[in-house]
């Protein structure tokens, strides 16, 4: 039997994934990783750091993205920065897989729409 999440948990797989997406990860949202877990994601506390995520098993706080810049996956640009960040990619719960997924990478591309 499948486990069912409030309407305010949205499933999103990190990275390898296989279902649709079309928005970066949200602040205000929960939402359900692979492989990490539920996050909340919410306003980022430290200095020129935009979203925080807070995996909410066990209150590990990750903080990602410089304040002023916009992301846009699917184009040139998140394209660019997927292949640069391929590379850095350990998995697990950091800053570089957290930024991966908001430019809804997948290898050294950046699709318009997250497939999970």
């Amino acid at each position: 039997m499948a486990q069912s999440f409030p309407a305010h948990v949205r499933e999103l797989y990190c990275i390898e994934s296989v279902k649709m997406n079309i928005m970066p990860l949200q602040i205000g949202n929960t939402y359900n990783l692979r492989g990490i877990g539920r996050v909340e994601i919410s306003r980022g506390t430290a200095k020129g750091k935009k979203k925080k995520a807070t995996r909410l098993s066990d209150g590990k706080v990750v903080q990602w993205g410089a304040s002023g810049y916009r992301i846009a996956p699917g184009t040139p640009r998140g394209d660019n920065y997927c292949s640069r960040s391929r590379g850095l990619n350990k998995r697990g719960f950091n800053a570089n897989t957290m930024a991966r997924t908001d430019w809804h990478c997948r290898g050294a591309k950046s699709m318009e729409k997250l497939i999970r």
